[in-house]
């Protein structure tokens, strides 16, 4: 089974009944990142130790059988804009390089409070400015397959089989994407 394929919901189903754990979904995802990443350079970060450390927690949540939520042990790849306590946050800026906050922001509290697993941060346009990660600081992105109807969003999101990933807009409120008839594969913020 290619557990990076699943949506949030298969996913979550599995760890629920206990038939997939946490660390196993988050190696699985590693193992993909591996794979895509020199060709798509849609990671800038990985946060390896952070996300077995999350994924163990959940483990254990779902071993003495404690609710997980919704999102509970599901990995995430999270957008560089959100302020990660110490983790490194450039918002795809050299300019920021090196920056460790020392809070996290509200996007990343209320995902540990679900208990999400945060695979690493995410490549973007500097400073959020603009809409196709060609104008990162670091490296563009490069975007597979075809967009299908897309724009202006960050072109991570819009890579097939990813369960989850979080984005911003600076042009208002975006709840969900599909791609393809795929169910939703993002989590957005502003």
């Amino acid at each position: 089974m290619d557990l990076h394929s699943l949506t949030i919901h298969q996913l979550h189903d599995l760890l629920v009944k206990k038939e997939v754990t946490s660390r196993e979904a988050t190696e699985a995802l590693y193992r993909r990142i591996s794979e895509v990443d020199k060709k798509t350079k849609a990671y800038l970060l990985l946060t390896e130790e952070e996300a077995f450390r999350q994924a163990g927690q959940v483990d254990g949540k779902i071993a003495r059988g404690e609710e997980i939520g919704d999102l509970g042990g599901v990995p995430i790849g999270l957008k560089d804009i959100l302020c990660t306590k110490g983790i490194q946050t450039t918002c795809g800026s050299k300019i920021l390089e090196g920056y460790i906050p020392f809070y996290d922001g509200t996007v990343i509290k209320k995902l540990k409070e679900r208990n999400t697993v945060f695979l690493g941060k995410l490549n973007m346009d500097e400073f959020a400015m603009g809409s196709s990660t060609e104008n990162s600081g670091f490296k563009s992105l490069i975007i597979p397959g075809t967009l299908r109807g897309f724009q202006e969003v960050p072109a991570v999101v819009r890579q097939p089989r990813w369960p989850l990933t979080s984005a911003s807009a600076l042009w208002g409120p975006i709840r969900a994407a599909r791609f393809d008839s795929r169910p939703p594969v993002a989590a957005w913020s502003d």
